[in-house]
């Protein structure tokens, strides 16, 4: 069997090798950017739902706080009503109260 290697098949191994490691090194170029790329969009992925968040946070604190001044608000009107009711109450008590005298 002949080992041996002539010099037009070494130089079309040697070309074939070169044009493999070109290929190699397209291929992991190619690889490196779209790692690059999608880590990238992971970020920006990342960005858009930590502000998406932020802002749904915010809504939420909005509308607890806008419940909470309007609870405020109705005990407010609340009270105003059972002042003005006892007011009532008291003005009628003291008008029956001079009604009777009179009647004595």
């Amino acid at each position: 069997m002949n080992t041996q290697v002539s010099a037009d098949e070494s130089l079309l191994l040697e070309q074939e090798n070169r044009q493999l490691r070109l290929t190699i090194d397209a291929l992991r170029n190619e690889l490196e950017s779209l790692r690059a790329g999608l880590e990238d969009r992971i970020q920006e992925v990342v960005a858009e739902l930590n502000l998406e968040n932020r802002q749904l946070k915010d809504a939420a604190h909005a509308l607890r706080k806008e419940l909470d001044d309007s609870q405020v608000g109705v005990e407010e009107r609340i009270q105003k009503a059972l002042a003005g009711s006892n007011i009532e109450a008291q003005q009628l008590r003291e008008t029956i109260s001079t009604i009777r005298a009179e009647m004595e």
